[in-house]
């Protein structure tokens, strides 16, 4: 399925972006992400990054939300935490509409009739996805009424905090997804490892840079993409061409076309800037792109440390038309995280919890699946 030309061609983003509370309840299911995180976040993340990418001003709808459960997951202790938490980020990344899986009672609080008696409809897997999910969890029900509450009280910040620019952009080649076999694993593990850093990510492909202007952009990362179309090829030299910056990961990449034929050409920096590696190590491409787009990286430092070697702290900042700053943080690790906050500019700052209205410290604690909107003053 070409979720690009889709997105193009529909007027709203649909999708069914998925996240896991709890590990899944089939065996057969890797859950090694939550050696990690506290719940699957970055599948639901990167299909947000990459279709707000491909359809930047339409209206997104996740018309079959699985936050709560599926019949891959669910959770007979479900946690508060996590639903404030995956509404919160869900709605950050650009969701403007979300539609659970699944409301099975009728008005008076009764299951629908199709889930009593013989259970005689065409998918047998809806009876056995009641038992255990929100329908009989009013503390679940009751959580997404209350950060939906929440996020419409404040949407004019998260509007603000989503709408701000993605200065450093992925390549994406359905190309090389098609002709090899591990490609959306390991360029996730890049994009996992920029995620944490404090700005939005988006994506390129040959038709976002043909369609839109290129000036959204500062820095395009070409990474385990071997197999391209010539077509992809001449896009990338024309954004070069055009003065755009390309982090080439290794001489392998851009390398074959779609049928596996060695290409003769490669990339010069025209007008451009072409830094090209020989390094497939996600740590020093990351800190190469880093470097490369300092001057967009956000004015308040967000230092998070939770004791482990990889961060699980997702914060975004943008600056506001009186001067302050929004800040909004969400834990989606099983840590606590211990959080400091200060201005690249150096000086004192006050800072409140926009929830609360109460004054924060620079140096506090955020728990694990927590979320906090302050404002920072100078």
């Amino acid at each position: 399925m070409d979720f690009e030309a889709l997105t193009e061609l529909t007027t709203m983003i649909g999708h069914d972006a998925k996240a896991l509370g709890s590990p899944s309840i089939r065996p057969h299911i890797n859950s090694d992400w939550n050696d990690q995180y506290a719940y699957k976040w970055d599948g639901m993340a990167i299909l947000h990054d990459f279709l707000e990418s491909v359809g930047p001003n339409k209206i997104n709808v996740n018309s079959e939300s699985h936050f709560l459960s599926s019949g891959m997951w669910r959770d007979m202790e479900a946690r508060t935490s996590y639903v404030r938490n995956v509404y919160w980020l869900s709605t950050l990344m650009g969701d403007g509409r979300n539609m659970g899986w699944f409301w099975a009672r009728d008005p008076d609080g009764s299951p629908e009739d199709r889930l009593e008696g013989e259970l005689n409809f065409f998918d047998p897997g809806l009876g056995g996805a009641y038992a255990g999910s929100n329908n009989m969890q009013p503390h679940i029900a009751n959580e997404v009424t209350q950060v939906m509450y929440d996020l419409n009280t404040f949407s004019e910040e998260i509007i603000e905090l989503r709408k701000q620019p993605r200065p450093l952009r992925l390549f994406y080649s359905e190309t090389s997804a098609i002709n090899t076999s591990n490609y959306m694993t390991k360029n996730g593990k890049l994009y996992k490892s920029l995620f944490f850093e404090g700005l939005p990510l988006g994506f390129v492909t040959e038709n976002i840079i043909k369609k839109q202007d290129n000036s959204n952009w500062n820095t395009v990362v070409i990474y385990n993409t071997k197999y391209v179309t010539d077509a992809e090829f001449n896009a990338l030299q024309f954004y070069l061409d055009n003065g755009g910056t390309v982090i080439l990961d290794s001489s392998e990449s851009l390398s074959m076309n779609e049928y596996g034929q060695k290409r003769n050409k490669k990339l010069s920096s025209g007008n451009g800037k072409l830094i090209a590696l020989n390094d497939t190590d996600i740590s020093n491409i990351k800190k190469i792109t880093l470097a490369e787009i300092e001057d967009h990286m956000p004015k308040v430092i967000v230092e998070s440390d939770n004791g482990k070697e990889f961060k699980t702290t997702i914060s975004r900042v943008v600056k506001q038309d009186n001067g302050s700053y929004l800040v909004n943080l969400l834990n989606v690790g099983h840590d606590t995280a211990k959080i400091k906050l200060s201005l690249k500019s150096g000086g004192s700052m006050t800072i409140k919890n926009l929830i609360t209205s109460n004054s924060v410290d620079s140096e506090f604690d955020l728990a694990s699946e927590e979320v906090l909107l302050l404002e920072i003053t100078k």
